[in-house]
């Protein structure tokens, strides 16, 4: 679930908080939890940046992740993202995707 706040025109607050649940043959099964922080800024009418701090705790293991991120809209419903994050945990991803909007 999350949820978004404008502070100005072309900037929000963000924050989620997710119910997660983990299942591994080897580790057990376990429910978690996650919460999020995070702004999002339009630097044009095509160019959204942003950033994160993401906490999340599964099998009494706690992992901290922040994340940059970037959007380039190419219309009101289809835009084109790219985010780098690094964890607590030594965990480093670069991600890319596509977002449709309905």
């Amino acid at each position: 679930m999350g949820y978004h706040s404008g502070i100005s025109p072309t900037t929000d607050l963000t924050a989620n908080i997710k119910l997660l649940e983990h299942n591994n043959d080897l580790a057990g099964d376990d429910t978690g939890y996650g919460v999020g922080l995070g702004i999002r800024h339009m630097l044009t009418d095509k160019v959204e940046v942003g950033s994160n701090i993401d906490y999340v705790d599964v099998n009494d293991v706690g992992d901290t992740t922040f994340k940059l991120n970037s959007r380039y809209h190419l219309n009101d419903r289809v835009s084109f993202g790219l985010s780098y994050s690094t964890s607590s945990e030594s965990n480093d991803a670069l991600t890319g995707g596509v977002r449709f909007e309905f």
